[in-house]
């Protein structure tokens, strides 16, 4: 039994969600966040967190734009 496999019995999946985000924000690599989580493929962990990725993305990207002073086209 892997470490994600022994957190779902003690750890909701909001608790998992919520943390895994919080990486993402801190911009570690989703290949660490995958094996963090047990998923044996990258691909799992991307599937599931894309549209949070695509998020902090957007974000980012409006910050920059706002500190810049330029507007979008």
């Amino acid at each position: 039994m892997d470490f994600y496999e022994f957190a779902k019995f003690i750890v909701p999946y909001p608790v998992i969600s919520v943390s895994t985000s919080k990486l993402f924000k801190k911009k570690i690599e989703i290949k660490i966040i995958s094996k963090l989580l047990g998923h044996k493929d990258v691909s799992t962990a991307y599937d599931i967190y894309v549209h949070f990725i695509d998020n902090v993305e957007k974000r980012a990207s409006k910050f920059k734009r706002k500190a810049s002073g330029s507007t979008p086209c």
